[in-house]
């Protein structure tokens, strides 16, 4: 029975799938291989170094991770300092988002004494919210 020209492309293409996918398989296999082997050698070389240099290597790596818990700390509230500038000079030159001006500046108000009463949008929050 003879098979017709789009069956055979077919079958040529899966196979020519099959035969890339088991190459490059293999190939990344073998890769992994040694890349594990080569990590085990060097833990196994370099594990008594580590054990002769702990005493150092132990406290730089405290002060290490201080000095990076800091940094990132220290960038996190400038973030949010310079959000808050940024906020606030919108509120002066009243630029600020809706959300923010009504509930913000009443609040203000009723702070400083100024009695405007609240907006709708802090109506429905409790009194003593708004008490000093």
């Amino acid at each position: 029975m003879a098979q017709n020209p789009e069956t055979q492309h077919n079958l040529a293409y899966q196979m020519v799938q099959a035969s890339t996918a088991l190459t490059f398989g293999g190939s990344l296999s073998v890769l992994s291989g040694l890349t594990l082997t080569a990590a085990i050698i060097c833990l196994t070389a370099v594990t008594p170094l580590l054990v002769i240099f702990s005493p150092v290597l132990v406290p730089a790596a405290i002060a290490m991770l201080l000095l990076a818990t800091g940094f990132f700390s220290s960038g996190g509230l400038g973030v949010t300092a310079a959000f808050c500038v940024l906020l606030a000079a919108q509120l002066c030159s009243r630029k600020a988002p809706s959300w923010c001006r009504t509930g913000l500046i009443s609040w203000l108000q009723n702070w400083r004494g100024g009695h405007q009463g609240p907006s709708s949008a802090v109506r429905s929050a409790p009194r003593k919210w708004f008490t000093r």
